[in-house]
C-alpha cells in the first residue's frame, strides 16, 4: 500500500502536467520532493540497506571503503558518515544529492529537446522497480550520472562523455554499459544493426564461458567477489527460458528494421537505443545476472514515450503505439516481480518518524531480515 500510495500521487501529478501545461515545472518540483521524501521514508523497505548499515558501522578509514564499493560511492559515503556519524541521515542526504541530480538531469535533456519530463520521471520510476533507488543506491546513482552522459553525447561533446560515463562506473561497474553502448544510437541503422546484433550474439556465446568470467569478476575486490559468486550461483540454477518481453523485444526489433525513416534526429536515436535495447534483452535471457543493466537502458524507452506523449494532441501512428504497449508490459512485468518478490517485507511501510521518536531497532531489524532472506547467494556479509 505504501508504494502504490507513491506511484499514485506521482501519476497524479503526471495528469495535472498535462492538464495545466503552465505549471509543468512547478508540478515536476512537487514530483522530484515527493520522490526524495517516499524514498528516505520508505528506505527500510527495501534488502540492500542491511550491507550498507554494516559497513557504515564497521568501516573506519577509505581503504576499507575503497576495497568494498566502488571508488566514488565509497568516497561519497565516508564523507557523509564523516559530517552526520548516523546511517539514516547520511542515508537521507544521499537522496537528496541524488534528488537534485536528477531533477537537473532531467531539466538539461529537456534542454535539448521537448518531451512530458513528468511523465518521463514516473516512467523512470516504474519501469525501472521501486529497487532501483529504493535499494540500489550505488546503481541509481551511476545511473543518474549515465543521464548526464547521454546529454554530452547529443551534444557531440565525446571528452565531456567519456569523463561522466567514467564517473558513473566508479559509482556501479555495471556503468561500464553507457560506454560501450550509448555511441552507437547516434550511428546509421546499418551500424546499429550489425553492432548491435555482435554484441547480443557475444553475451550468448560468453554465457557458455561463465565460469572463466566470474573468476576475472572476482578480482574487482570485494564487489567483484560477490558479483562472481551470484554469476556461479545463477547458472547453477537457471534456465534459458522466455516470456512475455521477449515478444516484445522481438516486435521492437521488428518494427525497427522496417522502418525506413523517422520524422525527427531525435526520433530516431531514440529508436536506435530502444532496438539495441531489445537486443540486447533478449540477449539476457542466457545470462540472467545482466537483467541488472536493463535501467541504462530502459531509459530509450521512457524518452520516447515522454517524447511521443508531449502533449495529448499527437496523432496515433504504429511507432507509437509499439512504444506504448512495450512500456505498458514491461511495467506490468517488473512490477508484478517486485510485489510478488518473497525476500521483501509483508507490509510496506514509512520509517522516518519511528526510527527519530527511537521506536525502529535497526540492529534487530538488519538480523531478521538476514534470517529471513534465505538464497544460495551470499547476501549479506557477515
Amino acid at each position: 500500500m505504501y508504494w502504490i500510495i507513491f506511484l499514485t500521487l506521482q501519476l497524479i501529478c503526471v495528469l495535472l502536467g498535462w492538464q495545466f501545461p503552465p505549471i509543468k515545472k512547478i508540478i515536476f518540483k512537487l514530483m522530484i520532493f515527493t520522490f526524495m521524501l517516499f524514498m528516505v521514508d520508505g528506505y527500510f523497505n527495501g534488502i540492500d540497506w542491511v550491507n550498507y548499515y554494516y559497513g557504515f558501522i564497521t568501516y573506519t578509514d577509505l581503504v576499507e571503503y575503497f576495497s568494498s564499493y566502488e571508488p566514488l560511492f565509497g568516497f561519497e559515503v565516508y564523507i557523509l558518515k564523516y559530517l552526520f556519524t548516523d546511517f539514516y541521515l547520511s542515508v537521507a542526504m544521499y537522496y537528496l544529492i541524488l534528488s537534485v541530480l536528477l531533477y537537473f538531469a532531467i531539466i538539461k535533456l529537456r534542454g535539448l529537446f521537448d518531451f512530458n519530463i513528468c511523465l518521463f520521471l514516473f516512467l523512470l520510476i516504474i519501469i525501472n522497480g521501486i529497487d532501483l533507488f529504493n535499494d540500489q543506491l550505488r546503481q541509481a546513482m551511476a545511473f543518474v550520472m549515465a543521464m548526464f552522459a547521454f546529454i554530452q553525447l547529443l551534444k557531440n561533446e565525446k571528452t565531456r562523455f567519456i569523463i561522466l560515463s567514467c564517473l558513473a562506473i566508479c559509482f556501479h561497474f555495471s556503468a561500464a554499459v553507457v560506454l560501450l553502448f550509448y555511441p552507437l544510437v547516434k550511428k546509421n541503422k546499418i551500424s546499429v544493426i550489425f553492432f548491435g546484433s555482435c554484441s547480443a550474439f557475444c553475451i550468448v556465446i560468453l554465457s557458455l564461458s561463465n565460469e572463466l568470467f566470474s573468476n576475472i569478476i572476482s578480482l574487482l575486490g570485494t564487489p567483484g567477489a560477490v558479483i562472481s559468486t551470484k554469476i556461479k550461483v545463477y547458472f547453477s540454477q537457471f534456465e534459458p527460458t522466455f516470456g512475455l518481453l521477449a515478444i516484445i523485444n522481438l516486435l521492437i526489433i521488428f518494427r525497427y528494421i522496417i522502418v525506413k525513416k523517422h520524422e525527427t534526429e531525435i526520433e530516431r536515436i531514440l529508436w536506435n537505443g530502444s532496438f539495441i535495447a531489445s537486443l540486447l534483452h533478449l540477449s539476457f535471457y542466457f545470462f540472467p545476472i545482466l537483467h541488472r543493466l536493463n535501467p541504462y537502458f530502459n531509459l530509450f524507452y521512457c524518452l520516447l514515450c515522454a517524447y511521443y506523449l508531449r502533449n495529448l494532441t499527437r496523432v496515433l501512428t504504429i511507432n507509437r503505439i509499439v512504444n506504448y504497449i512495450s512500456i505498458l508490459l514491461i511495467i506490468t512485468s517488473v512490477n508484478i516481480s517486485y510485489f510478488n518478490d518473497p525476500a521483501r517485507p509483508e507490509n510496506y511501510r514509512g520509517y522516518i518518524l519511528d526510527y527519530w521518536l527511537g521506536y525502529y531497532d535497526i540492529d534487530n531489524d538488519k538480523i531478521k531480515r538476514c534470517d529471513s532472506f534465505n538464497t544460495d547467494v551470499p547476501f549479506c556479509r557477515w
